[in-house]
This record gives C-alpha cells, structure tokens and sequence, in this order.
C-alpha cells in the first residue's frame, strides 16, 4: 500500500467524481498503477489517474452519496431487471409476506 492508499483502479479524470460517489470508500487521485498491457508512461499519456482508497465512509455519507450517484445516473434500471438480477427479495412468496 502506498502512502495515498490502497490502490483501487486506474480511470479517466472525468469519471472520479461519480466513482468517488458511488464507492464506500473515500478515495483520492494519485498516479495511475502500471499493468501488463500499460506502462505508467502509456497512461499518463491517455490521461489516465489512479484511484487510492483511505478509509470507509461514515454510513450516512454512503447512503447520501449513493442517492446522488443514481439521481446523476442515466441508468435506471426497472424493478423488473433488478428482480432478474436478484431474485425475489422477501422470500419465496415474492414479498408479498
């Protein structure tokens, strides 16, 4: 772990904002982590930063930034998609206990 954090993943800067908001955990840019198809050049070049997670959010703070990432989202899935994902979620008699 470096001194910013554990490293979480490499992103374009545009996309921090929505990703810090959407994590659990409070994160902070620092250098982009070199891979096995990327050198650091190679990202700093595409303009890619890394991600360094620091510590948990408090519950609430999770919960609010959440809300606001789906309230800035264009997706929103269907109750019908999210039950395929899932399952139903009361039990076998499809919530209605």
């Amino acid at each position: 772990m470096s001194q910013l954090g554990q490293w979480v993943a490499n992103c374009k800067p545009d996309r921090v904002k929505r990703i810090a908001a959407a994590s659990v955990y409070d994160l902070v840019v620092g250098p982009p982590k070199p891979n096995q198809i990327n050198s650091l050049e190679d990202l700093a070049e595409q303009g890619i930063v890394g991600l360094y997670r620091v510590a948990k959010k408090a519950e609430a703070r999770i919960a609010a930034d959440q809300k606001r990432y789906l309230a800035e989202s264009d997706f929103m899935p269907s109750p019908a998609i999210l039950k395929s994902f899932l399952g139903p979620l009361g039990g076998n008699d499809g919530g209605t206990a």
